[in-house]
């Protein structure tokens, strides 16, 4: 019988056990059931502690809460300034995480999150899960953190090797990227190997880590010069650089080649805008006196 007596449930060894108080058991009608019902005064006696766990750990209340959160829950009803200070702290935490990641957010949002955060237990990858929704949202600033590297460095490496890609694509990679899902250099192999099979002549070069602008820029400064134009004013994605750098099939090989630099400067003297520059001008005006001279006039 001292044994029996000793298992049986007391409100003292209660408290003691599993750390809740009055509070705690009040505040949710299911715990307060239960606790009637094992330590009313009709039954007073007559559950014992394993019994009282069993049936506790059979609620809802009990099934659908963390070990954490119930701690902190029973923190927040017993010692209200302890669990407001913890909540603040991890809401500061909330706010300087998120500046990393390049997500905005109000304090309110901060002190919310910094509630579930805590409660919850959230390890650095689950919160920056939980941020993904404010990140590169605010469409006013310019993008900062680990958000707004991560979009620049995607999107002049997508420049740098002449790939085009929408806004949005560039916005969801650098997003993944602050988050933790992937790393800038994942986004810039898909796009690597995209030029490699886009500009195939110089596919071997993008390999040893040249870019498609190195390459471009031969065929650049030939068209500013022929064409008597600023090269800065000369897009990559000209038709006529881009032709230049998909090249053609060579047919005794079979393999891709780039156009050669004097086959393209040709080709660029049949734009309509060579007619204007003043060496197309001096080239008809040289033509003409060669054709005079021939037919026995003098300039």
């Amino acid at each position: 019988m001292a044994t029996a007596k000793k298992d049986r449930l007391d409100s003292r060894a209660l408290a003691q056990q599993y750390g809740y108080v009055n509070a705690l058991i009040n505040s949710n009608a299911e715990l307060k059931k239960l606790f009637s019902q094992a330590y009313g005064t009709a039954t007073s006696g007559q559950w014992t502690a394993p019994k009282f766990q069993a049936a506790l750990q059979n609620t809802q209340w009990y099934k659908t809460h963390s070990d954490q959160w119930r701690k902190t829950e029973a923190l927040r009803l017993a010692d209200p300034k302890t669990f407001t200070d913890s909540v603040t702290a991890a809401a500061a935490d909330a706010k300087r995480l998120a500046a990393s990641m390049g997500a905005t957010i109000t304090d309110q949002q901060a002190a919310d999150l910094g509630k579930v955060f805590y409660q919850s237990n959230y390890n650095q990858s689950q919160q920056q899960q939980a941020l993904a929704a404010y990140v590169g949202v605010a469409s006013d600033q310019t993008p900062g953190g680990a958000y707004g590297q991560a979009l620049k460095s995607i999107q002049d490496y997508g420049s740098a090797m002449g790939i085009q890609k929408n806004t949005s694509w560039y916005e969801s990679a650098a997003k993944s990227v602050a988050v933790g899902l992937s790393t800038p250099e994942d986004w810039q192999g898909d796009i690597k190997n995209e030029a490699k099979s886009l500009y195939v002549p110089f596919a071997a070069r993008i390999d040893q880590g040249a870019t498609v602008k190195d390459m471009a820029s031969s065929y650049i400064n030939q068209m500013a010069q022929t064409l008597e134009l600023d090269p800065n004013s000369i897009n990559m994605q000209d038709p006529s650089i881009q032709k230049a750098l998909k090249g053609t099939v060579d047919q005794k090989t079979g393999l891709p080649v780039a156009q050669p630099l004097w086959d393209f400067d040709q080709a660029t003297k049949q734009d309509p805008r060579w007619q204007q520059t003043k060496n197309a001008n001096q080239l008809a005006t040289d033509t003409a006196m060669n054709v005079l001279q021939s037919f026995g006039f003098q300039g």
